[in-house]
């Protein structure tokens, strides 16, 4: 099974594959417990951090968010345009959703591609208001023919379809002037 050459003294495989003997030769100790080392280290740090690191907490939402989501749920739109950091929040989280959720259709930017509709230009031309803005959100759109135009999408929560309706509402205007009180 081994042959042992007596030059070197190591012992090599029987045979030579593709004209090459394998060496037979033991792994260094110093390998082997340095390997063994760090199997331990990482048992240790796994088990740290899952169970005296908080685990799956530190993966909770934080508290000050909860805050910002419950705010958006309790107060009316116009509330939440005059108050400037409510608003930069939902525009920022509505325009990361409308990316994921209606830019297939509709564009980036909200100008539509060959067949979505423009989003921008609809919203001024018809004058809709928030809830109109939601309502079409919710329950989508179906033509007269009774095929789906835009899918409803009724399974997000309502802090999230907030959101979307705000990025909408404000969506194609450079800027946003807050109302004054």
């Amino acid at each position: 099974m081994f042959d042992f050459d007596d030059e070197t003294g190591f012992r090599f495989l029987d045979g030579a594959w593709g004209g090459v003997r394998q060496l037979i030769r033991p792994l260094s100790s110093l390998f082997l417990w340095s390997f063994y080392f760090l199997f331990l280290l990482s048992v240790i740090y796994f088990i740290g951090v899952v169970f005296f690191d908080g685990g799956a907490d530190r993966f909770d939402e934080p508290e000050g968010l909860s805050i910002i989501r419950s705010d958006l749920l309790a107060l009316d739109y116009d509330d939440i345009i005059e108050d400037g950091f409510l608003l930069d929040y939902a525009r920022l989280g509505g325009g990361v959703l409308f990316g994921r959720n209606c830019s297939g259709c509709h564009g980036a930017d909200g100008v539509g591609l060959s067949y979505g509709k423009v989003v921008v230009a609809s919203l001024s031309d018809a004058g809709l208001d928030f809830a109109e803005i939601e309502k079409i959100i919710r329950g989508g759109a179906i033509s007269q023919s009774g095929s789906v135009i835009m899918p409803k999408f009724d399974n997000f929560d309502d802090d999230i379809i907030r959101q979307l309706v705000l990025y909408v509402y404000f969506l194609g205007q450079s800027d946003v002037v807050q109302k004054e009180n």
